[in-house]
């Protein structure tokens, strides 16, 4: 087992995590004794979701590293002693997946608590200059096309780079051809 133990559930055995969540529920009824029923219900939607959302992942985290201890006792180590090293690309799978899973946690808490509408409606109101189109329209370049354009560049080379240990894990490993055909 690693480090923080048993799957997912070892967020129920944080202490710090305990108080916040406490805390969060003082605040909720607080709200609700107070009359703001409407700030009290989305809190109380948001945190549960939250919460779930934090369990959830971490134990798909646990159960993907368990899928890929097993898939990699299946791969071959090809042929005419050229082995290939298994804990090498073991590291980079659970490095993808780590990044995967938290950018999908991000992305999730993010739409849960309505930061990323927020956000994107504030950048889409600053404008950085304007582009001329054919048909004599302008077309404004925001804040939130320059952003979401490094987003995307960032992504792109992160996928790159994780590329060949995907292509290895997926295809070349259960593909019975010679190591120096496969690239």
């Amino acid at each position: 087992q690693p480090a923080g133990g048993g799957g997912g559930w070892w967020l129920l055995r944080q202490r710090w995590l305990a108080w916040i969540w406490l805390a969060l529920l003082t605040v909720i009824i607080g709200l609700d004794i107070s009359g703001y029923r409407f700030v009290a219900a989305h809190l109380a939607r948001n945190g549960v979701l939250t919460f779930l959302t934090l369990l959830a992942l971490a134990a798909m985290r646990r159960l993907l590293e368990q899928l890929f201890e097993r898939w990699g006792k299946g791969v071959r180590t090809g042929g005419g002693g050229a082995g290939v090293n298994l804990h090498h690309l073991h590291g980079n799978l659970r490095r993808f997946v780590r990044l995967l899973l938290l950018l999908t946690g991000l992305f999730l808490l993010a739409s849960y608590w309505g930061v990323n509408e927020q956000a994107l409606t504030a950048l889409s109101q600053i404008n950085l200059y304007s582009v001329t189109a054919a048909d004599g329209k302008i077309d404004f370049v925001t804040v939130a096309d320059l952003f979401g354009f490094g987003l995307t560049l960032v992504f792109t080379f992160w996928l790159l780079a994780n590329l060949p240990g995907l292509f290895h894990l997926v295809i070349f490993s259960r593909w019975p051809v010679a190591e120096g055909s496969r690239y």
